[in-house]
């Protein structure tokens, strides 16, 4: 677009009236970012405009916002000096007593086997089904490990080996006694 220095001078008016780009670009015909750019161009007649402070907005909200009678209006606000405050106000809040963290009870079929340790699972072999390692199990068979948990635990670890229903990882025997049911 070509700027007449009467157009010219007639934005930075409007410019430092305060009106915005966009307000100023709808008068000219012009979009907001050719008024920024006549802007950019013609520094000294277009003065650089800072930002709003947190101060300005806060006034701004606080006129707009009606207060209950009685209640003062504050005269700016001083964000460091309410940080301050609200860290104070945390520190002075009660100290709440910590609960020791609550431990599970172990399930009954875990509390003591024939070897001894709490987690052997040795005594749910099923009679008629051969364990396998872990890592040679197909899709379709029981992955229900038959050692201690401590004892054995990879690829090597022998597990149940029986087949099981589609999609499941244990057979029914199995699959009762993570239940509970045994």
């Amino acid at each position: 677009m070509n700027w007449s220095d009467a157009d010219i001078a007639s934005a930075a008016k409007l410019w430092t009236e305060g009106h915005s780009a966009t307000v100023i670009g709808k008068r000219f015909k012009a979009t907001r970012n050719a008024i920024l750019g006549l802007a950019h161009r013609n520094r000294a007649l277009f003065p650089e405009r800072t930002k709003r402070s947190l101060t300005t907005v806060t006034a701004q909200v606080q006129r707009s916002v009606p207060r209950p009678a009685g209640q003062q209006r504050l005269k700016s606000v001083n964000v460091p000096a309410l940080r301050k405050a609200r860290a104070a106000s945390v520190e002075a809040r009660p100290s709440v007593p910590m609960v020791p963290p609550v431990t599970p009870e172990s399930p009954r079929w875990a509390e003591g086997s024939e070897t001894g340790a709490r987690s052997d699972l040795s005594r749910f072999r099923l009679a008629d089904v051969e364990p396998r390692p872990f890592l040679s199990l197909g899709r379709d068979q029981c992955r229900f490990p038959l050692v201690a948990f401590e004892a054995a635990s990879g690829p090597d670890m022998p597990c149940c080996g029986a087949a099981t229903d589609l999609l499941k990882s244990y057979c029914a025997a199995h699959r009762d006694v993570m239940a509970g049911r045994v």
